[in-house]
């Protein structure tokens, strides 16, 4: 049993709804610590692309009939507003998208989305009882918000129903603790490399004046009821009804160290870059051994051809 039970509760989807109409996103990508292009580099380098479009787009090349090739059809669920997904689908001499569709809870999210150049459709929708039409989509993306949906088990069990079977899953997403709460022997060496590497508080005080090292991580009450309200689920489900193609895990002491001071990094110090790299090294070690647990995963999967029928995939 997950240690955060999925629900269907309105008032929390509606709570949840309200805090995506009105978050600024702009300033939350500012201070992540994604804004560190090192870390990003790193995991890209090693799930064995350049960057995460070209590696997608590769990879479905090679399993899409060439007559499709500028004649696909693509999917992002909980798409937000599509910034980190929208270069995927713009046409190029590879690959070319006649429809793209995208659904999420936030009609406000919806409207920021820029679709220049995409032939996109979004739709207002819950993820924890959408159904997607059989074989119709040869590309589907979820970028940070699968954590946010209730019913993980529905999701992947219609996103395997909707892709074709050349077709493809790509996804970026948390998969720690529920409520981005942090695992104890992440949390300890978080805070040896927070004193060690930055000694006076100020250098590792974060955007709303908190000083990391001393705290950490909000409690989950502070979060919207979805904000990975199920996510120990996550990867059981997903490899359910995925096999992956490339997968990397990542992000078990990069993120607790760097979110929300990332933007206070001058990566053109050498101080600084040796900071970075002293923390990656060590996520990747402590990882390899089991002192510390991954926290998110990238992930590109083919379907499975023994998975779960829609409607026989809830989270136990």
């Amino acid at each position: 049993m997950s240690s955060a039970e999925p629900t269907t509760d309105r008032s929390e989807l509606a709570q949840a709804q309200a805090t995506w109409d009105a978050i600024d996103i702009d300033r939350v990508r500012d201070v992540a610590w994604t804004a560190i292009p090192y870390f990003m580099e790193r995991n890209l380098a090693r799930l064995g692309g350049p960057d995460p479009h070209t590696r997608v787009r590769t990879l479905l090349a090679e399993r899409v009939p060439a007559e499709r090739h500028h004649a696909l059809v693509g999917g992002v669920l909980l798409c937000g507003d599509m910034r980190g997904e929208a270069p995927l689908f713009r046409s190029a001499d590879d690959l070319s998208f006649d429809h793209v569709d995208g659904f999420d809870l936030s009609p406000t999210s919806l409207e920021r989305v820029d679709a220049s150049g995409i032939p996109f459709e979004g739709h207002v929708a819950d993820c924890n009882t959408l159904e997607l039409e059989e074989d119709r989509y040869d590309l589907l993306i979820g970028h940070h918000g699968i954590h946010h949906v209730m019913e993980l088990g529905h999701l992947f069990a219609q996103a395997h129903k909707g892709l074709r079977s050349t077709g493809l899953l790509a996804m970026d997403e948390w998969i720690g603790p529920p409520f981005l709460q942090l695992p104890r022997r992440n949390a300890f060496f978080t805070r040896l490399l927070l004193f060690a590497l930055y000694p006076k508080p100020r250098s590792r005080t974060n955007h709303m004046g908190q000083r990391k090292g001393v705290w950490l991580a909000p409690p989950p009450e502070a979060f919207d009821p979805s904000e990975a309200c199920n996510s120990d689920a996550l990867l059981p489900e997903y490899h359910r009804h995925f096999e992956p193609v490339a997968e990397v895990r990542y992000g078990g002491l990069t993120y607790p160290v760097f979110e929300g001071i990332a933007h206070t990094i001058d990566m053109g110090r050498w101080t600084n870059k040796l900071r970075v790299r002293i923390v990656y090294l060590a996520e990747r070690v402590l990882t390899a051994v089991g002192l510390v647990k991954p926290l998110f995963v990238s992930s590109i999967g083919r379907p499975r051809r023994d998975a779960a029928t829609p409607g026989e995939g809830a989270a136990s």
